[in-house]
């Protein structure tokens, strides 16, 4: 286990370790269509955040890695269908992730969310557009900021 996360219980680490999946699902879903570029995209860049992310989250990108692709498509099976209905759930349980963040030490939970929101902005550029342009739908731009999720502004060091 990740020093950083000992004090967690284990329900609330794997509430982080299913937050960049879900973010992709959010993401990806938001025009109704999970597109192959955007699950690609998704994996890709759990492998590059695993040594080329902030020192402190990359060991997180390295754990989480080898297992993503099944917490992506376990998510995607026990989530509801409807687009809706998904994105909703999605949302719920991003912003109980504020909780979680809030019991790590202030500079993780700070470069952890600047990550899953860089995370969010690779995914919508994945699919769609011309030419790199255009590629991130106005459905997606309603979710792309991740605003259910605060920044951390608290330090618990």
């Amino acid at each position: 286990m990740l020093h950083t996360l000992e004090n967690l219980t284990v329900l609330q680490i794997e509430q982080l370790f299913d937050s960049p999946a879900l973010v992709v699902l959010l993401i990806a879903n938001a025009d109704g269509t999970i597109e192959k570029e955007e699950i690609e995209k998704a994996i890709e860049v759990v492998h590059i955040k695993s040594f080329s992310e902030y020192a402190n989250v990359k060991e997180f990108y390295s754990a989480l890695e080898p297992d993503f692709s099944r917490r992506f498509h376990y998510l995607l099976s026990v989530l509801p269908t409807s687009k809706n209905e998904r994105n909703k759930e999605i949302v719920k349980r991003l912003t109980s992730l504020n909780d979680v963040l809030f019991l790590l030490p202030y500079k993780f939970s700070l470069h952890f969310y600047r990550s899953l929101k860089n995370y969010a902005a690779h995914i919508a550029n994945a699919a769609g557009g011309l030419g790199g342009f255009f590629a991130i739908s106005e459905v997606e731009k309603q979710f792309l900021h991740l605003d259910m999720i605060f920044e951390p502004t608290h330090h618990t060091e």
